[in-house]
């Protein structure tokens, strides 16, 4: 009755509305994920000396 689910985007167009729309909350942005990587390291290096 409500004409059945979306099959998404399929124009290029519509491909980069979603991709720009999916940066919602940035957590897995590549700036996010590369400081994240460098904290680990962070802390491995300052547990290592404490230890």
């Amino acid at each position: 009755m409500h004409g059945g689910k979306s099959t998404g985007p399929k124009t290029p167009e519509g491909l980069a509305r979603l991709k720009l729309s999916r940066t919602k909350h940035g957590m897995y942005s590549k700036e996010n994920l590369d400081e994240k990587r460098f904290l680990l390291g962070v802390i491995r290096e300052t547990s290592k000396l404490l230890s």
